[in-house]
């Protein structure tokens, strides 16, 4: 296959110049140059197009058309899970997330490696935890594990240098 073959190949898959550009192993640059002197007009690219209320547009055409501006759009679609090009990053936390860390809660384990042990954050997991019925109180009950008296007092070793009471002058 000759390099113009791929070209006409390319544009009609409607990839962009740059992607197209990248499978032939060239630059930008010099396949805007090809294109010159082949003559061929890149069709525009139809990637980031999606359909609004029935309407196809850019990113860029919507917002200006629902009057917010495109990082704004952007967001709603991707908290939505509707936007085209980037998958949903936040993944919401599942019952079985949240009753896993209400058990590790109970069982004694502290909030945080709980979270660690589940593989989500802490706060997200909390708030879910918060919201069902008897969590407080039941961890009210829960036996906390204290910090002995030796390492209350050396919580600051290694941080803080000992504080030096004005008697205490060495002779």
């Amino acid at each position: 296959m000759t390099a113009e073959e791929q070209i006409i190949a390319y544009s009609k898959q409607g990839l962009s110049k740059a992607a197209a550009a990248a499978l032939m192993g060239m630059t930008e640059y010099s396949f805007a140059q090809a294109l010159g002197v082949m003559g061929f007009k890149w069709p525009p690219s139809r990637v980031g197009r999606l359909v609004i209320d029935g309407v196809e547009g850019t990113i860029a055409d919507h917002a200006k058309r629902l009057g917010v501006t495109r990082y704004a759009l952007r967001g709603r679609l991707r908290r939505t899970g509707d936007h085209p090009v980037t998958e949903q990053v936040y993944t919401p936390v599942s019952d079985e997330e949240v009753d896993k860390f209400i058990q590790l809660r109970l069982d004694g384990v502290p909030a945080w490696q709980a979270a660690q042990m589940i593989g989500r954050p802490y706060n997200s997991l909390r708030k879910h935890a918060a919201k069902r019925p008897g969590y407080n109180k039941a961890l009210s009950k829960v036996k906390r594990k204290r910090r002995s008296p030796e390492e209350l007092a050396n919580r600051n070793q290694g941080f803080l240098p000992p504080k030096e009471e004005p008697g205490d002058e060495a002779a």
